[in-house]
């Protein structure tokens, strides 16, 4: 449940990053969400036929729906991968030096991935990176902590 003065309603591109907009019921719509940076804020279908599948925020005037500003990203520790090892599948994260992205599907072909910046400017951690597979989207913090998305790209599609 959401507190009337924790969203608004409007479209993707009226998104801040670190928003997260969730659908208003339409059967084609999709929870997006919206990270980068200000001056060029990226989106991510969360689910969906374009599922993983980046964009950029501007492009998305029309995507209206209820959009929860200040989320924050929570990682599943457990889920850790090393990325050189291992393909990083789409839809995980990537953390490297001082920033943390996503795999996400790139604008051209289905096949084509791209990083995709959730957060900058974080504890730099030079040149080692690591990917983890389960992550959720939360607001709030205690006993006041809500989930409002989650993602586990631990097992492939069937």
């Amino acid at each position: 449940m959401l507190r009337p003065n924790e969203f608004f309603v409007g479209s993707v591109a009226d998104a801040k990053p670190l928003s997260c907009v969730l659908p208003r019921g339409r059967p084609s719509d999709f929870p997006v969400l919206v990270c980068g940076e200000n001056d060029k804020p990226n989106a991510l279908a969360l689910a969906g036929n374009s599922q993983y599948r980046g964009f950029s925020a501007s492009e998305l005037k029309t995507r209206v729906g209820i959009v929860v500003p200040n989320i924050v990203v929570e990682i599943d520790e457990m889920s850790c991968f090393h990325p050189v090892y291992v393909e990083p599948p789409v839809g995980a994260l990537l953390r490297t030096a001082n920033r943390l992205d996503v795999c996400a599907k790139g604008e051209g072909h289905w096949h084509d991935t791209i990083r995709m910046l959730v957060l900058g400017s974080l504890l730099d951690s030079g040149a080692e990176e690591a990917g983890f597979t389960r992550w959720s989207i939360v607001i709030d913090e205690g006993v006041d902590k809500r989930t409002l998305f989650s993602i586990d790209v631990s097992e492939p599609p069937a």
